[in-house]
C-alpha cells in the first residue's frame, strides 16, 4: 500500500465505507466481511462492487503462517480495493461514512520501507519490505488493480513486472534492493532507470534485512555527522511552521525526524495554518500534524529519514534540508 492509495481512499466516501484489516486468512476474512455486509444490508451496495470483492478474495494468496501478513480491504459504493499492510497495524472491522486509515498511515510513515526485486532464476518478482517483514506481491497487477498492467503475471512476467514496478515507484520512490547473482540482477536493463534508488545487490532474501539495516544506519550516521560538524549558516531548517511551508512548496529534499515523534496538531481549513496543539482553537480542525507533514514531503518527491529518538533533540526532533528555487 502506498501514499497515492491512501489519498485516493480519503475521497468519494459515504455510508457504508467498509474497512477490514486482519491477518491473511481467506476463510476468516470472508466470514468477517459477511458479518459487516449483513449489518449494512439496507444500504444496498451495488452488485458489481460485491462481485469485485469476491473476485479479489478469490485471487488473494495467503502464506501458511497467516500472522506474517495482513490485508486491508476497503469497500464502498464506488470501489473495492485490497492491499497488503504492515503486520503491526491493529485489526479493524468496521463501517462508517469514511474509511479508517489513521493506523495504516502511521504504520507506513514510521516504518522503514523499501522495495525488493528478486531476480532469482531470471523470473523477477516484486516484494514489499516493511522493516524485517517481506511480502511478495502475488499476482500484483490483478490484486492491486494496477491500470498500467491489466494482465496478471502470467504471459510475460518481465514485461508485466516492469510496468507494475514503474507504477509503484512513481507512487512510492523507496530504496531498492536487488536479489540474485550478478548476472541475474544485471540482465534486465529496465532497472537502470532506478539506479539512484538501488542501495544494494544481494544474493539471497536472507541478506535483505541485514543489508537494509546497515544502509539505513550508515545514512543516519552521515546525517548526524553533517549536523554536528556543519558551521552556521546551516543548510537545514528545524522550525515546524517553516518545514510545513517548505514541504507544501516542494522545497524539502530530505526530512529527518525522530522515529517516535508524533504530535497532535490543528489546521485552519482556509489559511491552512498549522499549530501543534492538542486542543484546537476556534475554526481549526484536529490533525495528526507530523503524519501530514511526512505525507506532504513524500507527495512532492522528498525523502524521509527516520532517526533514533533523542538524536535531534537540539533541533525540535526534526530537521529539513531544503532547496531554493
Amino acid at each position: 500500500m502506498n501514499r497515492k492509495d491512501l489519498q485516493e481512499l480519503r475521497i468519494h466516501c459515504g455510508y457504508p465505507a467498509i474497512t477490514l484489516v486482519m491477518p491473511c486468512n481467506k476463510e476468516k476474512i470472508r466470514a468477517t466481511l459477511q458479518t459487516i455486509l449483513d449489518d449494512v444490508r439496507e444500504a444496498n451496495l451495488p452488485k458489481t462492487i460485491l462481485e469485485k470483492s469476491v473476485a479479489l478474495l478469490d485471487q488473494l494468496g495467503c502464506p501458511l503462517d497467516e500472522k506474517t501478513t495482513k490485508i486491508a480491504l476497503f469497500i464502498d459504493a464506488h470501489r473495492a480495493r485490497l492491499f497488503t499492510v504492515p503486520a503491526c497495524v491493529a485489526d479493524i472491522a468496521t463501517h462508517d461514512t469514511s474509511f479508517r486509515l489513521d493506523a495504516i498511515t502511521s504504520a507506513l510513515n514510521y516504518q522503514l520501507r523499501y522495495w525488493v526485486i528478486d531476480c532469482s532464476n531470471n523470473a523477477p518478482h516484486l516484494i514489499e519490505g516493511v522493516e524485517e517483514q517481506l511480502t511478495q506481491l502475488h499476482n500484483t497487477c490483478a490484486i492491486f488493480d494496477t491500470k498500467n498492467c491489466p494482465t496478471a503475471l502470467t504471459k510475460n512476467k518481465n514485461e508485466c513486472l516492469n510496468t507494475c514496478f514503474a507504477s509503484y515507484m512513481e507512487q512510492d520512490p523507496l530504496p531498492i534492493i536487488l536479489v540474485g547473482s550478478k548476472k541475474e540482477t544485471a540482465y534486465n536493463s529496465s532497472f537502470i532507470l532506478y539506479e539512484p534508488r538501488i542501495v544494494a545487490r544481494v544474493e539471497s532474501l536472507e541478506d535483505v534485512w541485514p543489508t537494509i539495516q546497515r544502509w539505513h544506519a550508515a545514512e543516519i550516521e552521515k546525517l548526524l555527522h553533517k549536523i554536528r560538524h556543519q558551521e552556521p549558516p546551516h543548510d537545514f531548517i528545524s522550525r515546524f511552521d517553516e518545514i510545513v511551508t517548505a514541504a507544501r512548496q516542494g522545497l524539502v529534499i530530505m526530512l529527518a525526524v525522530e522515529k517516535g515523534y508524533m504530535r497532535a496538531g490543528c489546521e485552519h481549513p482556509v489559511t491552512r495554518a498549522v499549530v501543534l496543539n492538542a486542543s484546537c482553537p476556534t475554526g481549526f480542525v484536529s490533525i495528526s500534524a507530523v503524519d501530514q507533514l511526512l505525507e506532504a514531503v513524500r507527495a512532492k518527491g522528498g525523502d524521509v529519514l527516520l532517526v533514533p529518538d533523542g538524536s535531534l533533540k537540539e533541533h525540535h526532533r526534526m530537521i529539513a534540508f531544503v532547496t531554493m528555487r
